[in-house]
């Protein structure tokens, strides 16, 4: 919710919408709308339609880490990095043609950040998500040589 663009907007209520479709998960929205200034739009969205597979939360995202299966971010934000972190299969979306992504992200990331230009393709690839296994959708990152100690020492 930290988006405030038609696009934006868009994406995330057809989100919602696909979510409630999927009745075989439960789903949870996870946004910071407990804070005043930020937009509760979706929070009161979630509320008036009461879903009975999508809950609305608003506590940190390492609340529920050890608690969910899979991780969907609408984009690569901090709770994406958190979830790799915390090896969970997790996925986030980026557009090639709008978006500045280093080839080398692209690869360590793998099917984690996906491609994507249209809602469509994204409720498509959610959609892949959500059956594949979910191996394919853990960051393996790879190890250094170097300890962060040792870098500084030589910087």
């Amino acid at each position: 919710n930290h988006l405030s663009t038609m696009d934006s907007i868009k994406w995330h209520n057809k989100l919602l919408e696909h979510f409630i479709k999927n009745k075989e998960y439960d789903f949870i929205w996870k946004d910071v709308s407990f804070f005043q200034s930020v937009d509760n739009t979706m929070f009161l969205k979630i509320k008036s339609q009461n879903p009975s597979n999508v809950f609305h939360e608003s506590k940190p995202l390492r609340k529920y880490l050890s608690k969910v299966d899979r991780i969907i971010c609408d984009l690569s934000s901090t709770g994406f990095f958190e979830s790799i972190f915390y090896g969970k299969p997790v996925i986030t979306f980026f557009d090639q043609s709008k978006d500045l992504v280093q080839d080398k992200a692209k690869n360590v990331l793998g099917n984690s950040l996906r491609n994507a230009s249209s809602i469509d393709q994204k409720l498509k690839l959610i959609d892949n998500f959500l059956i594949e296994p979910p191996e394919k959708y853990i960051v393996k990152l790879p190890r250094v040589k170097n300890q962060v100690l040792e870098i500084i020492n030589k910087n």
